[in-house]
């Protein structure tokens, strides 16, 4: 069984630095500078990252490496989420990217779900009479003010591949690697794990090597080590924004800095 005492105690350090943000008082900060969307994005995706971090916590404690890589597939996709927005932030210091995410990604989604609903329906409804498509969706103030193909436009932004080209042309041709090795473990970790959330057979092939405990432990280790870095950058970025407006957040990003790298 994998031995996960030396996460647990970077994920102290992180939980202590973590909990002395005074939510309110950071989404006050971010109102006063006028990006208010921004703040409770960042805030909401700590949360999130928190849930999915302490998820493959207890994965790993049970060896259940196939349902570790999906949930922590879906971390690394919030926490680049999280970082592409932060990031837009502060090259444009507005709130633009996190509207879009808000407002028009939102919509996005709520259009693919009605669509499927539709296609659900056509298979369905002669066997259900109850089975009635809702379709006032397209009423609403978003899909007046643009069209569909705008809406999916604006959402593209958002899509797993631009966001890495973003933080490619940002960061890997313009930054020293060291701050972000991170990235460079968990970005090709994304597409070798496809086949774990969609059915796909290379994780079939690739739960193979797992039949040896040795090897099974060394990648849960990894991952929850990872997950905790994931969840810690995100809580960094949020500092870190909040440092220009209030120099009291500086100390705690050093904090959640130091915690990740313990």
């Amino acid at each position: 069984m994998v031995d996960l005492t030396q996460v647990y105690k970077k994920d102290d350090l992180l939980f202590e630095a973590i909990k002395s943000i005074p939510l309110q008082k950071a989404i006050d900060c971010f109102k006063e500078n006028g990006t208010p969307r921004t703040g409770l994005v960042m805030i909401q995706f700590m949360a999130k990252c928190n849930f999915l971090k302490t998820a493959i916590f207890d994965l790993c404690e049970v060896g259940n490496i196939y349902a570790v890589n999906i949930i922590f597939r879906t971390l690394i996709e919030h926490a680049l989420k999280a970082q592409y927005i932060f990031m837009n932030w502060a090259e444009n210091k507005n709130d633009l990217t996190a509207e879009n995410y808000m407002k028009w990604y939102e919509a996005s989604e709520s259009y693919d779900f009605m669509k499927s609903v539709e296609a659900t329906a056509k298979i369905f409804s002669h066997q259900n009479k109850h089975f009635k498509l809702d379709s006032n969706l397209l009423d609403l103030p978003p899909f007046k003010e643009k069209s569909i193909r705008e809406i999916k436009d604006i959402a593209a932004q958002f899509n797993y591949r631009n966001i890495i080209k973003y933080i490619n042309e940002k960061i890997f041709k313009n930054e020293e690697l060291k701050e972000f090795e991170h990235l460079l473990k968990i970005i090709p970790a994304y597409a070798e794990l496809s086949g774990y959330v969609h059915g796909g057979p290379t994780a079939d092939k690739d739960m193979q090597k797992y039949s040896n405990e040795e090897e099974r432990d060394k990648v849960l280790l990894e991952i929850a080590n990872l997950a905790v870095i994931e969840a810690g950058s995100t809580a960094g970025f949020l500092a870190l924004g909040l440092t220009p407006i209030d120099r009291s957040y500086g100390e705690l990003f050093i904090k959640i800095r130091t915690a990740i790298k313990e």
